[in-house]
């Protein structure tokens, strides 16, 4: 083989090879990219305490010399600051298995992206992202809401608003035993099939026995108007 052949041969293997590594690195970096959660990132916070996930199996899981070596690794990439790295300790493992980290200073959000991008560089890390306390606030949009006196914190209020901060409620069903239910738009869509249990049809007023029509058909007595108290609390739990 002449040497033009041998140069070309040669010249086309270090090709294919450098193709090769650079494949592999660009896979590696958006296979870490994926393992790095920076929603919880806002570019005026600051943050020092991170959770880090390693993969079932890693020496990481069981071993805290080994944990301590990786993060170790991934801070020393980052800019010291007044002459010293950045310092990371463990802080405790969670219930699923995350290891909750704190830096000894705060960084700014690009700093903290940094220190993520570093610690997901490592394979064995399945989920990196900032540890944060989230406030969680519903505000109702109802227009009428500040005439709903039960649901506030006054006497005789049920504090409804402070419940809706840790959950809305959606997917539990509550049985209201009351005076039955009248057609309302705000609550149709919530209902579920009833029942009418009163037999007495003088009691009831509906003309009818025990049966599967749950409708109020109102408890006006005399001079009283109907207290549709029935839609009332089934308006509460709503």
């Amino acid at each position: 083989m002449s040497d033009v052949s041998q140069n070309s041969v040669r010249l086309h293997a270090l090709a294919v090879a450098t193709t090769i590594a650079l494949s592999s690195m660009v896979a590696l970096s958006a296979t870490a990219a994926e393992r790095i959660n920076l929603s919880g990132l806002e570019a005026a916070q600051t943050y020092d305490r991170f959770i880090v996930k390693y993969r079932d199996g890693s020496s990481q899981r069981t071993d805290t010399v080994q944990l301590k070596a990786s993060l170790d690794k991934a801070a020393r990439v980052l800019p010291t600051a007044k002459g010293r790295a950045i310092g990371l300790q463990h802080v405790r493992r969670m219930a699923v298995q995350a290891d909750v980290i704190k830096a000894d200073r705060k960084l700014d959000a690009a700093d903290a992206e940094s220190l993520m991008r570093q610690i997901a560089a490592d394979p064995n890390v399945e989920y990196v992202e900032v540890d944060k306390l989230n406030h969680v606030v519903f505000t109702p949009n109802d227009t009428n809401f500040s005439q709903q006196y039960g649901f506030g914190t006054g006497n005789g209020g049920i504090r409804a608003t402070q419940a809706w901060d840790i959950t809305s409620g959606a997917g539990t069903v509550v049985a209201v035993l009351d005076t039955g239910i009248t057609n309302h738009s705000d609550l149709n869509a919530n209902m579920l099939p009833g029942y009418d249990f009163i037999i007495d049809t003088a009691v009831s007023a509906d003309g009818n026995g025990r049966d599967s029509d749950p409708s109020d058909p109102g408890d006006a007595y005399g001079g009283n108007p109907s207290s549709w108290h029935g839609t009332h609390v089934a308006g509460t739990v709503a």
